[in-house]
């Protein structure tokens, strides 16, 4: 018998027991949905992510002290400015900055409020891709005299000066401490994961101001751009051998931002994997639903089959017959799936502003799945139904 004519059979026995069929269809249906909804969200929320990441900077590495060595912080050894020179006339940089980082008050009126204050170089916007709103940012010449100058985020805007808008706070006095600074820029908001986890008040300043006003001449972390086209594990080891020669092995850490996308696509991947996995479970459950109704279905038709085989049908007739109805159903319930998995990716994305990636990959994952499914499930009923003697399945009442 052709395939054609068997998937014919097919479609007119799930349409005689049409409630029957939907019910069998639903565990299917609810799987593959499962499946191509969770790994759209995931893969959108891992494009989300990287983008983020690759906005702090691109390319940036690193280098910070190493805080498995490092672990009294009593006695934490930084970075000072030999590592800074050190680093920055290494082939392979284009720009080093170092950065300096303290709590201070910060008020405009005579209210003030606790702020991140960095000391950074004229060089950190380029490094970490930082975009202004308005105004400037201090200039090398600016950093090297220790200019009181300051550039402020959106949240330090917002919060000291109330109602005013970015480019109206350019050339306003902002006090730290007790120190008069001017505002020469205001940074561009950020939005997404990074506003969510560093969504806090923070002005930069020239790291030689901040330096003779704390009395710290000493760097938290120094930021680093590759040249273009840089070997950067080359680089990388160049850096921590830099480092080195001035503290000794192992109380640096030199990290890139590729390395931490590398960790986030392999985290991201491995938990995508695992919930995938999860939801798949409801398939086979599914598969067992088409296992049973098949079994009714053999059940109920013995006497067909008794006639099939008297008039000259043969096993393998019978096999594919069963086997392909099967897979009808699974395959039905794959497509309806995928129809209701795509509206409740699309149902996700708008209610909840959250990013998804459906991709042909992840459809045709499923839905092969779907259909490995009613092969695997649909094996054991379409063998019996071929197994059947027709002397007594002519007898079958």
């Amino acid at each position: 018998m052709m395939l054609w004519e068997n998937i014919l059979l097919a479609l007119d026995a799930l349409r005689v027991n049409a409630m029957r069929t939907l019910l069998t269809l639903l565990g299917v249906v609810v799987g593959v949905a499962a499946v191509i909804s969770v790994i759209a969200i995931a893969r959108g929320g891992q494009a989300m992510v990287i983008r983020e990441v690759e906005g702090l900077g691109s390319g940036m590495v690193w280098i910070e002290p190493n805080l498995a060595e490092q672990s009294d912080f009593t006695r934490l050894e930084l970075l000072d400015q030999r590592d800074l020179e050190a680093v920055s006339l290494l082939p392979g940089v284009a720009e080093a900055s170092p950065m300096i980082s303290t709590s201070m008050p910060a008020r405009v009126t005579d209210e003030s409020r606790d702020i991140t204050v960095t000391g950074v170089s004229a060089g950190y916007a380029r490094v970490r891709n930082l975009d202004l709103a308005a105004g400037r940012y201090f200039t090398e010449r600016e950093v090297a005299a220790g200019q009181r100058l300051a550039v402020v985020n959106e949240q330090v805007v917002e919060r000291l000066f109330p109602g005013a808008e970015a480019g109206d706070v350019i050339g306003e006095v902002l006090w730290l401490d007790r120190h008069p600074f001017v505002v020469v820029g205001v940074l561009e908001s950020t939005s997404g994961l990074v506003a969510s986890v560093g969504g806090f008040e923070e002005a930069q300043v020239p790291f030689t101001t901040l330096s003779r006003l704390t009395g710290a001449d000493e760097f938290l972390a120094i930021f680093v751009t590759p040249e273009e086209g840089a070997d950067l594990d080359r680089l990388m080891e160049d850096l921590r051998a830099a480092v080195e020669r001035h503290h000794g092995p192992g109380k640096f850490s030199v990290n890139s931002l590729d390395q931490v996308l590398g960790a986030i696509r392999s985290v991201t991947d491995i938990m995508t994997l695992v919930v995938a996995g999860i939801a798949a479970i409801a398939l086979l459950v599914g598969g067992i639903g088409i296992m049973n109704i098949m079994l009714v279905s053999v059940t109920e038709r013995t006497r067909e089959i008794g006639i099939r085989k008297a008039i000259g049908a043969r096993r393998a007739d019978l096999l594919s017959q069963f086997l392909v109805e099967a897979v009808v159903v699974s395959s039905l319930g794959g497509i309806i799936g995928i129809l209701v998995g795509a509206g409740l990716v699309a149902l996700v994305s708008a209610v909840a502003n959250l990013p998804s990636l459906l991709t042909p990959g992840s459809i045709l994952l499923a839905f092969g799945f779907a259909v490995l499914v009613g092969v695997v499930f649909g094996v054991y009923p379409a063998n019996k139904a071929a197994r059947q003697d027709p002397i007594e399945a002519l007898r079958y009442e």
